[in-house]
């Protein structure tokens, strides 16, 4: 391709990937369909990505240098769950990531174990059950669409969400957590809350609510999250 679909002019355009895990392996999947010039920053690469540096068709900055971002037209943050950025950048602020907000709200909403629905491919699925789980949250069952393309997780219509949410459930689940940000889950959170009895929380519907939260702003938004009782608030 020679453009990216967010009507960029990509050949021989630079385009850096903050990352060197399973994350920016996918982000480098959807950049080498076009024709860019792919930095990845980030030390100690996976083997998808190694590959990529050895094979030439990717330049490797292990640290941020003066010439990283130099030209680029496209950046993405692939740094996986966010483990450690606030200790990364001083702890000058709070950090939300969209896992970082999902634990927020199972916490508020009093949730020990979830279904799992993601568009992504089994592999990537399960590492998100995996991280869950090292954070003490059960993932009781675990659903994958076997997606691998931002455009088509972004494309997918609100009544396959919906089918997929429903097959995702399990009795024993608190609630249904709807993994990934370029899901377009917002609109279905409500449908999926009535047709299942329980709450329904997305990765940019838990990220946005966590930072209202925790810098104690008051706002309305989808689904059970935003109906919280005043007292877990900090505000």
């Amino acid at each position: 391709m020679k453009n990216f679909p967010m009507f960029l002019r990509m050949d021989g355009r630079r385009v850096v990937i903050c990352g060197s895990g399973a994350e920016a392996a996918r982000k480098a999947r959807l950049v080498l369909k076009t024709e860019a010039e792919i930095v990845i920053l980030g030390r100690d690469l996976d083997p998808e990505l190694a590959g990529l540096a050895a094979s030439g068709r990717a330049v490797h900055h292990p640290e941020l240098r003066p010439d990283t971002f130099a030209g680029a037209v496209l950046a993405f943050v692939a740094t996986g769950w966010g483990d450690g950025v606030a200790a990364a950048i001083g702890g000058r602020a709070p950090v939300v990531t969209p896992l970082s907000g999902a634990l927020r709200a199972f916490a508020g909403l009093g949730i020990g174990r979830i279904a799992l629905m993601t568009p992504y491919l089994p592999q990537t699925a399960d590492l998100v059950a995996g991280w869950f789980a090292g954070q003490g949250i059960e993932v009781v069952s675990e659903l994958s669409l076997g997606h691998d393309d931002d455009r088509e997780m972004a494309l997918l219509p609100q009544e396959e969400l919906v089918s997929a949410a429903m097959r995702a459930d399990h009795p024993e689940a608190g609630a249904v957590f709807l993994s990934c940000t370029a899901l377009p889950a917002l609109q279905a959170i409500g449908e999926i809350e009535e047709r299942l009895g329980k709450p329904v929380v997305s990765s940019n519907q838990a990220a946005f609510w966590a930072a209202l939260d925790i810098a104690g702003i008051p706002a309305t938004g989808p689904g059970s999250l935003y109906r919280l009782r005043e007292e877990w608030r900090s505000w």
